[in-house]
């Protein structure tokens, strides 16, 4: 099932492992116990490409969602919520300059993200942003970010959502710096 597969590979990576024949190696080692564990009817682990295979039709949005939806939803002690993005360690394959980038929204009152999108390639966080944020309710929050946030459109789509905003004013924005410094 895709879930145990799914575990597997999170077991893996929880104990070091950031290579689909690394963690393809640590599941056949300990194959009998995960089996049983899982209640499985064969008793081998899949080889490496079944996890590339695999892992290339993943929807990470869809599982993003029910492990969310599995998580306790409470109220936020504070209003604050911080964006950010990464990306994920292990994702650049050989030739390739850029591996999986991850936009998330955290809530510190929680301490977990509640909300995250895969940035596409072909876009940036800023391009990402909007999409991230309307799957939270930013009604009375603060949403912080670094430089790269620092856009009159994304800030106008949070105070039409009923949020507020605090950015960071670098370079990248020269004439708002350059207002701020005088």
């Amino acid at each position: 099932p895709l879930a145990v597969f799914l575990t597997v590979i999170t077991l893996a990576k929880l104990c070091g492992q950031t290579e689909l024949r690394g963690i393809a190696q640590w599941a056949q080692y300990r194959a009998a116990s995960l089996c049983a564990a899982f209640e499985l009817k064969r008793e081998t682990m899949p080889h490496w490409t079944s996890y590339s295979r695999v892992l290339s039709r993943v929807d990470v949005e869809a599982v993003q969602a029910a492990v969310l939806a599995g998580l306790p939803s409470e109220e936020p002690e504070t209003p604050q919520l911080s964006m950010d993005g990464k990306t994920l360690r292990g994702t650049i394959r050989p030739g390739q300059v850029q591996g999986a980038h991850l936009l998330a929204v955290y809530d510190p009152s929680q301490r977990q993200v509640v909300a995250q999108v895969r940035v596409d390639a072909k876009t940036n966080e800023l391009g990402a942003a909007p999409q991230v944020l309307n799957q939270v309710s930013l009604q009375g929050r603060l949403v912080t970010g670094d430089a790269m946030f620092t856009h009159a459109p994304l800030s106008q789509s949070i105070l039409d959502a009923g949020g507020d905003y605090l950015w960071v004013v670098k370079d990248n924005q020269p004439h708002l710096c350059q207002m701020l410094e005088r």
